[in-house]
């Protein structure tokens, strides 16, 4: 058998694998095990074993200085569908699906602790995490506050359209309607003010004092959080409302923009690119950071494909691709850390970074996570 050969043939063999292979190859014998981590494996690229839990957590052991990818799956019991939104909670995963499905998941054992339908409507979700409780926003116009223990819904505060961001911070709640609706909601369900837009408002960031929405007219608003009134912002031209957004930006969804708060800075993917005139051309797509006030732009970073959804945690943003990839960039220098390709091949829906873990959720109905 070859891998009988001389250790020192495998020894340099070895030294030209990277450390996917690497890992792979070490999991043959125990000879290989002890040659493949004599090699120096610098990357930080979450590698994808492909293992049960228990064997990932024994290669996890032998490789501790790697980052491993992990893929939670809600169990197809609820119907092979699409996973739009996951968001983790301690030892717990949230995970909204688009056949109206809402699940709470155990991290280690993958166990389904509660799981409850909410209608076909309820195809993409919006999920909040707070210390006692989750909220959640659809597109069947409804605003949730769900107990974590059991699962049980507290109280439903209507929209008159989909949800399409939600946002937590000190006991309150607010959200973006694709009616043009902002609202500030409290912790009993009550809507305390509501600020009304001329068209869509695609996602809403809070600062400290101030919430800023981006609509789908390409600007962006400031409101002052305890009134909702509407804020003067001085930009580049003189005190103003509205900022405008450079007329390449892209907002749709889940790649919308993504403000830094108080500084009213955005990143933003912009419209992909193409050659008309080529039928083979693979679209572009220029993934930019942006001071909406002087105008600047701090750096962007170029990618054959469409972004489909950003996420900035930090100092770090991440972004998924249509071409099935996830790309982690220095948030200060737009430099790219690494890229990681997801296991087969499936549109990416949500990514969210938390802590020292990044989650992603695709259409294949998985949730991937991976340790930073």
């Amino acid at each position: 058998m070859m891998r009988h050969l001389p250790v020192d043939m495998w020894d340099h063999t070895f030294r030209f694998l990277d450390s996917s292979d690497l890992v792979s190859a070490s999991m043959v014998c125990k000879s290989f095990l002890s040659i493949a981590r004599a090699c120096k494996t610098p990357s930080r690229v979450p590698l994808f074993a492909g293992l049960s839990k228990k064997r990932l957590d024994q290669t996890r052991k032998l490789w501790p200085h790697l980052s491993f990818a992990e893929t939670i799956r809600v169990p197809s019991l609820f119907g092979d569908c699409p996973v739009t939104c996951a968001r983790p909670d301690g030892s717990h995963l949230y995970a909204g699906c688009s056949n109206g499905v809402l699940a709470k998941l155990d991290m280690d054992t993958h166990a389904v602790q509660w799981a409850f339908g909410f209608g076909a409507g309820a195809n993409r979700w919006q999920i909040e995490v707070a210390p006692e409780c989750i909220f959640t926003g659809d597109t069947s116009g409804q605003v949730r506050k769900i107990g974590k223990c059991m699962g049980a819904v507290e109280w439903v505060c209507d929209f008159d359209s989909d949800v399409n961001s939600l946002a937590h911070s000190d006991g309150f709640l607010y959200g973006g309607g694709g009616d043009g609706s902002v609202t500030k909601i409290n912790a009993s369900g009550q809507v305390l003010w509501c600020h009304w837009d001329e068209t869509e408002v695609v996602q809403v960031a809070l600062g400290k004092t101030a919430l800023f929405y981006a609509n789908n007219w390409g600007s962006i608003q400031t409101l002052d959080k305890d009134h909702g009134t509407q804020l003067f912002v001085k930009g580049a031209h003189g005190p103003s409302q509205c900022i405008p957004l450079p007329p390449t930006v892209l907002l749709t969804g889940q790649n919308a923009m993504v403000a830094t708060a108080e500084r009213c800075e955005v990143c933003c993917p912009s419209f992909p690119v193409c050659d008309p005139d080529d039928p083979d051309c693979v679209p572009r797509t220029f993934l930019y950071r942006q001071n909406l006030l002087s105008g600047r732009v701090a750096w962007e970073v170029e990618v054959e494909a469409t972004v489909d959804c950003v996420d900035v945690d930090g100092s770090r943003i991440f972004f998924a691709c249509s071409s099935c990839e996830i790309h982690h960039v220095d948030l200060a220098t737009g430099a790219r850390v690494w890229t990681w390709r997801l296991p087969e091949e499936s549109i990416v829906h949500d990514v969210h970074a938390h802590g020292m873990h990044l989650y992603a959720c695709d259409s294949t109905g998985a949730v991937h996570k991976m340790v930073l």
